[in-house]
């Protein structure tokens, strides 16, 4: 289950610098971690 979080993080992270529109799209309900930071949409 580890892995599969990191994962998460991960793509969301990238998904974020493309553009947070995307990031909405694909977890509008998700937290994502930028920069150590956490985003909530």
């Amino acid at each position: 289950m580890e892995e599969y979080a990191s994962d998460q993080v991960w793509g969301c992270k990238e998904i974020v610098i493309d553009g947070a529109e995307l990031f909405g799209r694909y977890f509008p309900e998700n937290n994502c971690r930028r920069d150590g930071e956490v985003f909530n949409l």
